[in-house]
């Protein structure tokens, strides 16, 4: 946690500068809470929501179209055994924490008024760290990932996000039990 608040009040200054790149360039952080997307496809486990921290940057090509980068950071989360499967024996819990990079592209819909709608396509990578909770094992993915996201900006500053980031699932085996870890976050930003 202690890192995180570090970047952010890093990544501050730069963002309370940024009108010094021009009004093409944008720097942006927020907060949010991510959801994790179980709803997507059948899963052993069933994990909680957390807190989602990112920081983003958008470079406007034109008026409507911009590209740029994000990075995310959802908070370790618990997560129950929801089935019987054979494959995880007596173990019952593990806590999970994901980073997202990515890349994308936006079309932001100019309205006359002080309300832009934005909608964006991207892909990265995802960075996965798993804990199961009966035993000292760790592990770490880090799978390729696709992201969409939907928003509106207010006076051209406060932005709300809705953005869903799904890991492309590639089992390594037959014996692979991991089925990815997709979700969906809401976020308020500052956009500079």
């Amino acid at each position: 946690m202690k890192r995180i608040i570090t970047v952010i009040l890093c990544l501050l200054p730069l963002g309370l500068n940024a009108q010094i790149l021009g009004p093409k360039h944008h720097l942006e952080a927020g907060i949010g809470l991510a959801v994790p997307g179980e709803l997507l496809f059948k899963t052993d486990f069933k994990d909680s929501p957390a807190a989602d921290f990112y920081a983003q940057y958008r470079f406007d090509i034109t008026p409507s179209i911009a590209v740029g980068a994000i990075y995310s950071f959802v908070l370790p989360h618990k997560g129950e055994k929801v089935s019987e499967s054979p494959s995880y024996g007596n173990i019952s819990g593990r806590t999970l924490s994901t980073h997202d990079i990515n890349a994308f592209a936006e079309f932001k819909y100019n309205t006359p008024g002080a309300l832009d709608f934005f909608v964006g396509v991207g892909g990265g990578a995802n960075i996965s760290h798993l804990k199961f909770s009966e035993s000292l094992y760790y592990s770490n993915y880090l799978r390729p990932e696709l992201s969409v996201h939907a928003g509106v900006e207010i006076y051209n500053h406060l932005r709300i996000t809705v953005r869903h980031n799904h890991d492309i699932y590639i089992p390594s085996s037959e014996s692979d039990i991991f089925p990815g870890f997709p979700y969906y976050s809401v976020n308020v930003g500052w956009s500079f």
